[in-house]
């Protein structure tokens, strides 16, 4: 699952995949959740992106990652996305 520089206009959640999950530039604007997915030895990438709601992120494996570029959150980030 990809959304490279996208806005997306309300919450989102990505739960459940299997395969890689990157999200990376672009807007959210509300919550975006990341919960339950398993993508093998590739951590999810959460990179560059502006959220204005939460950042909550549980049961991952491996935890998400921004690939050191930073996210703007202004409801926080909590749980695995906490460093984020």
């Amino acid at each position: 699952m990809e959304l490279l520089d996208t806005t997306v206009h309300g919450a989102a959640t990505i739960a459940g995949t299997a395969q890689d999950v990157t999200i990376a530039g672009g807007a959210i604007a509300g919550a975006l959740t990341l919960s339950g997915n398993h993508t093998g030895s590739r951590q999810p990438e959460v990179a560059g992106i502006s959220v204005s709601g939460t950042l909550p992120c549980a049961g991952n494996a491996p935890a998400p990652s921004n690939i050191a570029a930073p996210n703007t959150v202004r409801g926080g980030s909590v749980g695995q996305c906490s460093a984020l």
